[in-house]
């Protein structure tokens, strides 16, 4: 291969290595359902984990396999996770569910709205993307 064309294959796969899917632990305090937690991990096509009790403790875990469009909804929203420029702290009220979201070696924690009617004004703006994942991950795994 000539080298032109050799660094040219390079450039054009570099995007897309670097916008490589993150492994995503998630430990989301699940709207409308109090004590009741979503523990997963997201990778490979998939999310794996349970819904337990305030324990947080998976006796038996299961798996739902993302579809097509499940996995470009989860890349669009990884897409504003990296566009958030530094954010105030979203508000929250008392009683909250809380979540924590590991993503690749970034840390987000925040709170999803106790009810479930209020989830699309909490996470619409773009400093509410990572409260945008958690609800997803939440639907996603079926949990409400």
């Amino acid at each position: 291969m000539r080298p032109s064309i050799a660094l040219a294959v390079l450039l054009c796969a570099a995007p897309a290595a670097a916008q490589a899917r993150p492994e995503i632990r998630a430990d989301i305090g699940v709207p409308g359902q109090a004590d009741r937690f979503v523990v997963v991990t997201v990778r490979a096509g998939a999310i794996e984990g349970c819904t337990t009790s305030a324990s947080r403790i998976c006796t038996r875990t299961r798996r739902v396999v993302l579809g097509r469009a499940a996995r470009r909804e989860l890349d669009r929203l990884l897409a504003r996770i990296r566009a958030m420029s530094r954010c105030e702290p979203v508000g929250f009220e008392p009683r909250d569910p809380a979540f924590t979201l590991r993503i690749g070696a970034r840390m987000a924690r925040g709170h999803l709205p106790r009810d479930p009617a209020h989830l699309g004004s909490r996470t619409d703006e773009l400093c509410e993307a990572e409260h945008a994942l958690a609800s997803w991950i939440v639907r996603r795994f079926g949990a409400r």
